[in-house]
């Protein structure tokens, strides 16, 4: 059972004002109850975000996961603050949209 939804009008803003391909929806846990959600939404990252995550990652892991929850999260941001479960859903679910390319090596 969601706790608490995004409504049509919040994501229109929200896709209104970031665009509509940079906005994402996502349920994310309350608690260890499997029935306790929240819909929350994401920013995709861009490039400046995803560097200064990087540049916190090999020292201080919470400050980069701190700054991509921080850049990205666009609803709930008092419950990913008060709540570990809200924060690591987020943090999971930005993670998982890093624009992420592979280059082929061409050997001429």
């Amino acid at each position: 059972m969601l706790k608490k939804e995004i409504t049509n009008e919040e994501l229109e803003a929200l896709r209104a004002t970031h665009g509509e391909a940079n906005v994402k929806v996502y349920e994310v846990p309350t608690s260890d109850n499997i029935e306790d959600n929240i819909e929350i939404a994401v920013l995709v990252p861009k490039r400046q975000i995803v560097g200064k995550f990087q540049q916190y990652y090999n020292t201080d892991r919470n400050k980069a996961s701190e700054v991509l929850v921080n850049a990205c999260l666009l609803t709930s941001k008092e419950d990913a603050k008060n709540n570990d479960y809200v924060f690591n859903g987020a943090l999971m679910a930005i993670s998982d949209l890093i624009p992420v390319s592979n280059a082929t090596l061409k050997n001429k």
